[in-house]
């Protein structure tokens, strides 16, 4: 969904925005704002929604996130060991190192 364009001159902050973005902290926002559900996270009232239609249809969706470790990935950046590890990635991208 989110796309990074090469030679783009803020590449370091587009990587974090689409980190934060598939998160817990922006998963609210999008689904108050916006027609965008996380149906990995599923802890939106929409997402919860869809979810049950999906499951009551016996539908499966298919995303990113069906890999159990792609997804444990994902919820590691949100911890404080996680997040750690971002600013320094972000630090020495910044740094050229």
């Amino acid at each position: 969904m989110y796309v990074l364009r090469k030679g783009a001159k803020h590449a370091n902050a587009a990587k974090l925005f689409a980190l934060w973005a598939t998160g817990e902290e922006a998963n609210p926002i999008f689904e108050r704002y916006a027609s965008v559900e996380n149906l990995a996270l599923g802890s939106g009232p929409v997402t919860k929604q869809i979810l049950k239609t999906l499951n009551e249809r016996n539908i499966k969706p298919v995303s990113w996130f069906d890999n159990a470790e792609n997804l444990a990935k994902f919820r590691w950046l949100g911890t404080e060991e996680g997040k750690r590890f971002s600013r320094s990635l972000a630090l020495a991208l910044r740094e050229g190192k």
